[in-house]
């Protein structure tokens, strides 16, 4: 009797032994793999981080990049647009002095024929000069002289009138160059509004060469 109650205790203690012995393992199974759960989720943490970081930096470089490229291409625009400047004031500068030199010469030819108008309206009012003895000329020679004079005075006259042509249609090319550059910055409602304008504008030889311009460009705005 006691033998058995003795191997029944014995078998009760291993039992409960080895149900301790499988809890302990199953409590060590369940927290070895919630520790491994836990460092794979930081690992995907970590590498979610680092992608995160990558692709921040590449913006940032994007962003640098472009940042870079609209400052290049806006200190080209400036340097263009001092160059314009610049090239726009030497062309005025060279206007400007051909301006004066030609007013120059015409104060000094409007100069010369004044005095050439004073010098036969004397020789009108002393026509008693002419073949004069004690003076030495002769009507001849005066006669010659005053139509060398006369040729002269043309001569001026003329030269006057076709510089004066000239400035007028220096003036014209100048006024066309500067409609002609307008016109090629201008847009395309703009060009078409301007050339509704012309077109209720009185007509002349200048409208129409400008009409003609413009439908040229609206043209190409249709295209």
């Amino acid at each position: 009797m006691n033998n058995k109650l003795l191997l029944a205790l014995t078998s009760f203690v291993l039992i409960i032994g080895l149900a301790a012995c499988s809890s302990n393992e199953n409590a060590s199974t369940a927290n070895d793999s919630k520790a491994e759960e836990k460092t794979q989720k930081e690992a995907e943490d970590d590498q979610m981080a680092e992608e995160k970081a990558k692709q921040e930096e590449q913006q940032r470089q994007e962003a640098e990049v472009k940042k870079q490229e609209e400052e290049k291409a806006k200190q080209e625009a400036e340097a263009q647009r001092q160059a314009e400047e610049k090239a726009k004031q030497e062309q005025a500068q060279r206007e400007e002095q051909q301006r004066q030199e030609q007013e120059q010469a015409r104060k000094q030819q409007a100069a010369q024929a004044q005095k050439q108008r004073e010098v036969k309206h004397q020789k009108k009012e002393e026509p008693e000069l002419c073949g004069s003895p004690e003076v030495g000329i002769t009507c001849e020679h005066v006669q010659k002289e005053w139509e060398n004079e006369q040729k002269i005075e043309k001569e001026l006259k003329e030269k006057e009138k076709r510089q004066e042509q000239e400035g007028l249609e220096y003036a014209k090319r100048k006024a066309q160059s500067f409609e002609d550059k307008e016109r090629e910055k201008m847009s395309c409602d703009d060009a078409k509004n301007v050339l509704e304008q012309l077109k209720n504008a009185e007509q002349n030889p200048a409208t129409k060469e400008s009409i003609v311009k413009y439908q040229e460009k609206v043209n190409m705005c249709s295209k």
